[in-house]
């Protein structure tokens, strides 16, 4: 899990049910939502990095999204548009694309363009956001010694589409199987990323290459039992990323498990 907050300390239970409930909610399914990324690079400087104090006025000064997405911004200055939820796939693209227009219009006017790329593939990875949650992230990773943590968080974009559950509990497992049976077709489909700080990496999807070598108790795939219990199982076991401390700390890494966390009061577990 990411963040954790001392004062609310569920039980494995609890967790369970959360997950039942809200993630795999069940009912016919229709709705579609996606997340698009980029880098940004300028056009007649693509090696140079640009700010994000630049990006966040030029998008402020673009105004709203015609279809409604939400434009944020990435760790190290990649573009997210996260789409509101559209009955259907084509009207969830429609919307994106009058979305992904705007974007591209209010970019191009300062001589900046999205990079069609799962990396960045020509800049050195640099977090440019200082939110407290990012500095704890980056300590996680660089604590644990993984040495992609910093390009995952700056250097990599990604497509992600969200849809619901399915119709019933039999509806669910099918259609979680279907999406692990062609995870690999996909990641294929899309694999646009064969470059990353400049140099030719081997792989035709660097991003994949990073997620599948980047701390397996949060990236691996989830197996075992219905989709609901895997996932909640898979989350139970995954490491506390980072803990919100009284006074607006956060405490990277603290040492123990969600599922520690829920059988014991943190104050046990880590040092204030």
């Amino acid at each position: 899990m990411r963040q954790t907050d001392e004062h609310v300390l569920p039980s494995a239970d609890l967790v369970h049910g959360y997950i039942q409930r809200i993630c795999f909610k069940t009912g016919p399914p229709g709705l579609v939502g996606a997340e698009l990324e980029w880098p940004v690079r300028r056009d007649t400087r693509p090696g140079a990095a640009v700010p994000v104090a630049e990006l966040t006025a030029l998008l402020e000064r673009a105004g709203p999204t015609p279809g409604g997405s939400r434009v944020t911004m990435e760790p190290g200055g990649q573009v997210e548009l996260s789409s509101q939820p559209a009955v259907g796939v084509d009207r969830c693209h429609a919307r994106l694309a009058g979305d992904v227009g705007h974007l591209q219009t209010a970019l191009a006017a300062r001589g900046l363009s999205l990079v069609p790329s799962g990396t960045d593939p020509d800049r050195p990875s640099r977090r440019q956001l200082t939110h407290p949650r990012y500095e704890a992230m980056a300590a996680y990773f660089a604590g644990r010694g993984e040495t992609l943590g910093a390009a995952m968080m700056s250097s990599t974009a990604a497509v992600q589409v969200n849809l619901d559950a399915g119709l019933d509990d039999r509806d669910v497992t099918a259609r979680w199987g279907l999406l692990h049976a062609v995870g690999p077709v996909l990641v294929a489909a899309f694999a646009n990323s064969p470059r990353l700080r400049g140099r030719d990496t081997g792989w035709k999807s660097t991003r994949s290459a990073i997620w599948q070598h980047l701390d397996p108790s949060r990236t691996r795939p989830v197996t075992g039992g219905p989709p609901a219990a895997a996932y909640a199982s898979y989350a139970l076991d995954a490491p506390v990323m980072m803990l919100r401390r009284p006074g607006g700390r956060w405490q990277p890494d603290p040492g123990f498990t969600l599922r520690d966390w829920a059988a014991r009061r943190v104050s046990d577990l880590a040092p204030p």
